[in-house]
């Protein structure tokens, strides 16, 4: 939502309402991806300490690369969420300074 203007900006200057959502769900899917990667950093070391100290926690191999495709999911699908929302009353902000 912080970027509203800009693609308000976008829709002003002709762009397709296609061309606008293909930027956010890219731009979403970059995030989800990059985010994905960073958990996964933190969360590998996380989970061998965690085994370490209580024995009986089990923590499949594939769980945390299994993880990134849901999470991969929820980015595109708020992405599309938010592209069909229309906000209302916001066209004269494009152009204020």
């Amino acid at each position: 939502m912080e970027n509203i203007e800009e693609y308000a900006t976008l829709k002003a200057l002709g762009a397709s309402q296609t061309f606008v959502a293909r930027v956010v769900l890219s731009q979403a899917l970059i995030c989800g991806v990059l985010g994905s990667i960073l958990g996964l950093l933190a969360a590998i070391p996380s989970i061998g300490y965690a085994k370490s100290l209580i024995p009986w926690i089990y923590a499949p191999w594939w769980l945390p690369a299994v993880m990134v495709v849901p999470s991969l999911f929820m980015c595109s699908l708020a992405s599309i969420c938010f592209g069909t929302q229309r906000p209302h009353g916001r066209a004269g902000r494009v152009f204020r300074a």
